[in-house]
């Protein structure tokens, strides 16, 4: 089986910020999402966790971690869209351009292109299905929807995926049997 947990809760995502590859900690209320998401994985089956090594995801997988007491593998595959000159600003706080080019032409902002983020993703699914265990991966919200993609044969533009809430487990995938 493949889980996916989007970290808890961080300041800038009470604030509306852009965190993208800034290296945010947990808030309160993340911490307490985590634990909850701890309690909730009791039952579960976890062979393994992947991890973005971004202190959000990280903390939450350390957290989740004190129930199955197995090791995490952290990986920078699993980091968030890099989403350049916008990362740390409120959509307020942007200019025209870098709204514009944010998803349209990221690289005019020195961000990462959404085709990239999917592309290292499906190089870490790839590796995570050949191990052939139940494996948790704890990350972010776009992560989720290049892994999304990816189990399901979507193409990038096909369909868009909605961001799943902070600390909320997903079955995504079991085994062939």
């Amino acid at each position: 089986m493949i889980y996916f947990i989007r970290h808890g809760e961080t300041a800038y995502n009470r604030e509306g910020r852009v965190q993208g590859h800034l290296d945010i900690p947990l808030n309160e209320k993340g911490i307490k999402q985590a634990e909850l998401a701890r309690d909730e994985s009791r039952d579960l089956k976890i062979d393994l966790i992947y991890s973005s090594p971004l202190l959000r995801a990280r903390k939450t997988a350390e957290i989740i971690n004190e129930k199955h007491n197995v090791k995490i593998v952290f990986d920078d595959r699993l980091k968030e869209l890099h989403m350049g000159t916008v990362q740390g600003k409120t959509i307020s706080d942007c200019s025209k351009d870098e709204i514009e080019y944010a998803f349209t032409n990221p690289e005019k902002n020195n961000g990462e292109t959404l085709e990239h983020l999917c592309d290292r993703v499906e190089l870490v699914m790839r590796e995570i299905e050949a191990l052939n265990k139940d494996v948790l991966i704890v990350s972010h919200g776009g992560v989720y929807k290049a892994v999304y993609k990816y189990l399901n044969n979507i193409k990038i533009c096909d369909i868009d995926i909605d961001t799943p809430a902070n600390a909320k487990i997903i079955e995504l995938k079991k085994h062939a049997d």
